[in-house]
């Protein structure tokens, strides 16, 4: 492909994706609107994707799970029922994710961004490769385990390093058709959503989620 080619596809899917994370944020912050307004859908839904997600860690005890602290109208994830796994939480150190073991909220401070990071003092600092899995927010995913984020690449450029399982955690509402990608993106081995569990075959996941 010529490079005149090359830019011009590389700048039409930048722009898909602009236009599908748009349209695909409204419909989580109108679900997440609704969940706010309604205690028992709030209960129902989160009782659902904790379900959900139960079934794709069972059989993890012992193992090194990245996490995360959900930003706006992400799905909240607690790790209060998966105590046998070690979790661990992301910090943004020099536009890179590191990852920290917390426990408490007493672990935690707020990013200037908003998001509740490991403190920057903690010395319980773990390398990529000793993490087992990760828990993977995002706009929005596909039943192919596509993947689109909030369009910085944290999470891309930490998970093309590793061969850790990938499960992607969203609402329903988020789950699109297709997911536009490009060879840096990385595919999910499984989607978990209020709904259903997707176990996603695909050439470029390392691993499948079993």
């Amino acid at each position: 492909m010529s490079s005149l080619k090359l830019n011009k596809f590389e700048n039409d899917l930048s722009q898909e994706k602009v236009l599908l994370r748009d349209q695909v944020r409204l419909l989580r912050k109108e679900f997440f609107r609704q969940l706010q307004s309604d205690s028992q859908m709030n209960e129902r839904v989160s009782s659902q994707i904790l379900s959900q997600l139960e079934k794709t860690l069972k059989g993890k005890k012992g193992q090194v799970w990245a996490g995360y602290k959900a930003l706006g109208s992400e799905v909240l994830f607690s790790a209060e029922k998966f105590s046998e796994i070690c979790w661990v939480y992301p910090r943004v150190m020099n536009d890179e994710l590191c990852f920290y073991e917390a426990h408490s909220k007493e672990d935690f401070e707020q990013s200037s961004l908003g998001i509740d990071e490991p403190k920057a003092n903690l010395q319980k600092k773990v390398s990529l490769h000793e993490i087992d899995g990760f828990i993977v927010p995002g706009i929005a995913f596909d039943a192919n385990g596509a993947r689109l984020g909030q369009g910085k690449g944290f999470y891309d450029r930490v998970l093309s390093q590793v061969k850790s399982q990938k499960v992607g955690l969203a609402f329903q509402v988020q789950i699109v058709d297709r997911v536009p990608t490009n060879n840096n993106d990385i595919l999910m081995d499984s989607v978990v959503t209020e709904e259903q569990i997707f176990f996603c075959d695909n050439e470029v996941s390392e691993r499948k989620a079993k």
